[in-house]
């Protein structure tokens, strides 16, 4: 309820302020779970995800942001999930694969770090790993702009993507990098 009434203040306030666009949210599965596979440009890239989805999205957030007590309550209310990016985080991945299996709607900025250029072979792998173990589509999204007055920002979501062909694949490091390259660079493609 609370995500739901912070997105419904945020959403006028944000267009006014960076008159924002989205392209492709028909693209979104109205149920079931979903990774929404974003690349990351600026702290606030939360908003541009959460304003234009009809669904309540779930993020996953680097464990520094829930340091204090306000912002702790905060990005709980919210359903960030708080991962340490510096080891394998076992509560964080199980959470996150709870939510999935759930139903739920995750994003996960896979560049893992701000960076304005998309490198696609040097993205985590969490997204991968994440989408075969819980069988959930993947949905690419392009966050393009200035979070600046009149920043023209944008945001394009892609065609979901299935990873049938995997099913029967043992998971190993070789074809989590396989994925992770082939979602990022439909990510990329978002541009054209």
């Amino acid at each position: 309820m609370f995500y739901r009434i912070l997105v419904f203040i945020i959403r006028p306030i944000a267009w006014l302020i960076y008159g924002y666009k989205s392209y492709g949210i028909e693209n979104i599965p109205e149920d079931g779970p979903i990774i929404i596979c974003a690349n990351h440009i600026h702290g606030l890239d939360c908003v541009p995800v959460a304003i234009t989805n009809k669904r309540t999205i779930n993020f996953i957030a680097k464990k520094e942001l829930f340091k204090y007590r306000f912002f702790n309550w905060l990005f709980t209310k919210l359903n960030a999930i708080p991962v340490d990016r510096n080891s394998a985080d076992m509560k964080a991945y199980k959470e996150t694969l709870k939510r999935l299996k759930d139903g739920k709607a995750i994003c996960i900025f896979a560049q893992g770090a701000r960076v304005l250029e998309i490198d696609t072979k040097a993205a985590k792998q969490g997204v991968a790993l994440f989408a075969l173990m819980s069988g959930a589509a993947v949905v690419p999204a392009l966050i393009t702009g200035k979070y600046r007055p009149f920043g023209k920002l944008t945001i394009r979501y892609g065609l979901p993507i299935t990873l049938d062909e995997y099913k029967d694949v043992r998971v190993k490091t070789e074809v989590l990098a396989e994925i992770t390259e082939k979602i990022m660079e439909k990510v990329s493609d978002l541009s054209q």
